[in-house]
């Protein structure tokens, strides 16, 4: 008999929080779920603390280092439950997670994946604890949410986090799988992909609390330019899906996205200059196809340029 919920875990040298997480999951008050994580070659003790568990619930699995999502898309490869939840080796899990989405899912067979309320701390887990309760409400049309982040005008953020629990069908319809090519930042082209084809609902309780991960040693730090390729990139690809039925709508989705790109790009060089960071400012200045500032006065015409609407008008044509 195959369990109801596959709950996922990708864990990569966390081994100082893996057995709380892994602990706060298999006391869950639902407890029809197989728990699948996948090491993705950890160098620290984290396979000391997997091969300790004494759990059939649980299955290990150990894979070479390729970092996200290769080690999502393992688990997903190995999922047996009607609903797929992939949760964090370092976050907070109330008691009631599972059951409170499950119930849902249940309930509403239309729907398409459950978005659990969250909150935010600091890495000790204790201080800087923060709600992050959205104004939504239960029900939400999932190509109306889609369109909204797609029109979004001063970033690429997206209010859905990647701890959401999933329909297998639906998850399978969109395409099972993370897209590699966006990194750690695939779980927004998923979002996506659901969105267009799918309900949600809210449940408007903090059932999660997203733990900071480390500031300066994190594999994303510094690397604005890569990133914001990446969303544009994911939004460039789905504009002509939400869009395509309406050339003037279209037409101004991509306009505000090319803007939106050009902005931020200047934004982050802006705070590469000041903040004399030269790798990111040279890379910056490669994003952007323009002349480095050389000296002060070079920096100071150029903060000047990018603060105003000058260079959108006269080189991107925005």
């Amino acid at each position: 008999m195959y369990p109801k919920v596959t709950v996922g875990m990708p864990t990569f040298n966390r081994g100082d929080l893996l057995q709380e997480a892994i602990n706060q999951i298999l006391s869950q008050s639902f407890q029809n779920f197989e728990l699948i994580i996948c090491n993705d070659g950890s160098t620290d003790n984290t396979s000391e603390i997997l091969g300790k568990i004494n759990d059939g619930r649980v299955i290990v699995l150990n894979r070479p280092n390729k970092g996200i999502p290769h080690p999502i898309n393992t688990i997903l490869e190995h999922a047996k439950g009607e609903y797929i939840i992939i949760l964090h080796d370092h976050d907070i899990f109330h008691t009631d997670l599972l059951k409170k989405a499950v119930e849902i899912l249940d309930q509403y067979p239309k729907i398409g994946f459950v978005l659990p309320g969250s909150a935010w701390v600091t890495e000790d887990g204790i201080t800087g604890y923060k709600k992050m309760l959205l104004e939504l409400p239960l029900i939400n049309s999932g190509l109306s949410a889609g369109k909204k982040m797609l029109l979004n005008t001063h970033s690429f953020s997206s209010f859905f986090h990647a701890c959401s629990m999933i329909r297998k069908s639906v998850w399978k319809n969109c395409g099972l799988y993370y897209d590699p090519k966006y990194g750690f930042y695939s779980d927004i082209d998923l979002w996506l992909r659901l969105l267009l084809k799918n309900d949600f609902f809210y449940i408007k309780e903090v059932l999660i609390t997203f733990r900071e991960r480390e500031r300066s040693g994190h594999l994303m730090s510094n690397k604005d330019f890569q990133v914001l390729d990446w969303l544009f990139s994911i939004h460039y690809k789905h504009i002509h899906e939400f869009f395509g039925s309406s050339d003037r709508a279209l037409q101004k989705a991509k306009k505000n996205l090319e803007k939106k790109r050009i902005e931020l790009a200047l934004t982050y060089l802006l705070k590469s200059i000041l903040r004399k960071r030269k790798t990111l400012m040279e890379e910056g200045v490669k994003y952007l196809n323009l002349n480095p500032p050389q000296n002060f006065v070079h920096k100071f015409i150029f903060f000047l340029l990018a603060k105003s609407t000058f260079i959108l008008k006269r080189f991107y044509d925005i």
